[in-house]
């Protein structure tokens, strides 16, 4: 709590010391033991600062009152918020805002029409295409969804259930490749997760139970099994290769969690 000494600007021998948050809660505080007419002008000073609060009509008595209450005027809204000149950007959003009454307004309007738009349009009709798949009524994906590279050809499908991951799942190159194959049991990766090189050798076959990794297969682009691979139980390491056959990272796993790991950078020289 700060004290502040607070009078009437044309009156000063009417000066008391409050103690409150703020020099608009000692300017409350004022009027509100003082007792006040329109068009008062009440002083606030704490050492070196001064405050001046204008109070340019009386506090409506009740809800609709202040509904109806409109006035542009500026000076006139420093009497609602207690603006003044070092106020912080918090009071100016109140401005823009307008008088909490009206907020309130228009959040009620809002929301009945958003409500009677939603009585109107029943689930069969909000349901739906969107370019990918469908959605049911509750804006859950549903059937099968598929998407496309911007040539034209498919780069990911696979099928939804009530907004979960259901089944196989499928991932293309651009080139029309396969690149990943995965399976999902209720939205959680299940059984086999195979990868795949460009040149059409396997590359990597997962092992998933409810979402955590239990081992893992790695091989290299010519077919040559990575022997630096070490991953059971859902603990160990993983190493990924690029198309090229060199080693782009590895990874290292707990629990069937990944713990994290390295990146490997080539440099290309051109002759």
């Amino acid at each position: 709590m700060l004290s502040f000494q607070v009078s009437w600007v044309d009156d000063p021998q009417s000066q008391v010391t409050i103690e409150a948050r703020s020099p608009y809660k000692a300017y409350r505080a004022f009027l509100k033991r003082e007792g006040h007419e329109p068009e008062v002008v009440v002083e606030v000073r704490r050492g070196r600062q001064t405050d001046t609060f204008t109070n340019h009509f009386e506090k409506p008595k009740g809800f609709w009152e202040r509904i109806r209450r409109s006035d542009p005027d500026p000076k006139s809204r420093e009497g609602i918020y207690g603006k003044s000149k070092n106020d912080d950007l918090g009071c100016m959003l109140m401005f823009l805002a307008g008088p909490l009454p009206f907020r309130l307004v228009g959040i009620c309007v809002v929301g009945f029409f958003v409500i009677a738009f939603q009585k109107q349009c029943p689930d069969s009709e909000r349901s739906g295409k969107t370019g990918m798949g469908e959605v049911d009524g509750q804006g859950r994906e549903i059937g099968q969804w598929t998407w496309k590279h911007s040539n034209g050809k498919i780069k990911t499908q696979g099928i939804y259930e009530k907004g979960k991951r259901e089944g196989p799942w499928t991932w293309w190159r651009e080139d029309g490749t396969k690149e990943t194959v995965e399976d999902y049991r209720g939205g959680k990766l299940y059984g086999h997760c195979t990868d795949w090189y460009r040149n059409g050798q396997k590359s990597l076959e997962k092992i998933y139970i409810s979402g955590s990794l239990r081992s893992a297969v790695v091989w290299l682009p010519d077919g040559t099994k990575c022997a630096k691979t070490n991953l059971m139980e859902g603990s160990g390491v993983m190493y990924l290769y690029g198309d090229d056959g060199n080693p782009q990272r590895y990874l290292r796993f707990k629990n069937g969690k990944e713990q994290g790991g390295n990146r490997f950078f080539h440099m290309k020289t051109v002759p």
